[in-house]
């Protein structure tokens, strides 16, 4: 009984011990990972891709409508220099003039567009930033809180792997060989306590004949139904 009870003990170290390498497998798989990222990190480069798309368009048409600026000065400096006298050609000089205001206009609504779709853009592209940049310091901010919390459990479980060597060599080599390969069979757990007549670890009522051999027995007693040591009293 009283090597059971130990057995009991060992296993609350190893649980202890199983969990905290659980949770540093966790955070070793997540450290470095910055794979949610990749998403915001997409949109801003979209974004400023976007903007640089609408920005090269409105070089262009400033360009193109300056153009038409210098093309009707040229024009209407020609037009009342005094130097054409005929109708016809100042005539043709107005017509030219008006020819060229209306495709300067058609170039001005075409800028209007890329503008409004530029400023669509930056406000889009600087949105995505903010969100990139919110979502990098977040992320930032978990690593080092997870490389604190592993440098702790590390610490932890060194220490509870010392005490529970302690405990299991003060324990009868078969029971710690039964109690291994319990444990292995069992998904981590060896004992479960015996509750007045159930099984603490699946609730199940075990038979009259099994509860008094837990209770009386020098042999470890297993649960009929989970296979668990059974831990009387």
């Amino acid at each position: 009984m009283a090597a059971i009870k130990q057995l009991y003990e060992l296993q609350t170290v190893d649980l202890e011990i199983d969990w905290r390498r659980a949770r540093l497998g966790e955070i070793a798989s997540a450290l470095g990972d910055d794979s949610a990222l990749a998403p915001l990190r997409a949109s801003a480069t979209e974004g400023k891709s976007a903007v640089q798309s609408e920005t090269v368009k409105q070089n262009a048409l400033d360009t193109i409508v300056s153009g038409y600026d210098d093309k009707i000065k040229g024009v209407e400096t020609k037009l009342y220099s005094g130097t054409v006298t005929l109708a016809r050609e100042l005539q043709d000089l107005q017509a030219d003039i008006g020819m060229i205001k209306r495709q300067r206009t058609e170039q001005e609504d075409q800028l209007l567009e890329v503008l409004e779709a530029l400023e669509f853009a930056q406000k889009t592209s600087g949105a995505a930033a903010v969100a990139l940049a919110n979502a990098e310091a977040a992320w930032a901010a978990d690593q080092q809180a997870m490389t604190a919390e592993q440098a702790v459990l590390d610490g932890e479980v060194t220490d509870l792997s010392g005490s529970r060597d302690a405990r299991a060599a003060a324990i009868p080599a078969p029971d710690v060989a039964l109690y291994e390969r319990t444990r292995r069979a069992r998904k981590g757990k060896a004992v479960a306590r015996l509750l007045v007549d159930t099984c603490e670890a699946c609730r199940t009522a075990i038979p009259n004949r099994t509860v008094q051999q837990a209770r009386t027995s020098t042999e470890p007693i297993k649960c009929p139904h989970c296979g668990l040591i059974l831990l009387a009293g």
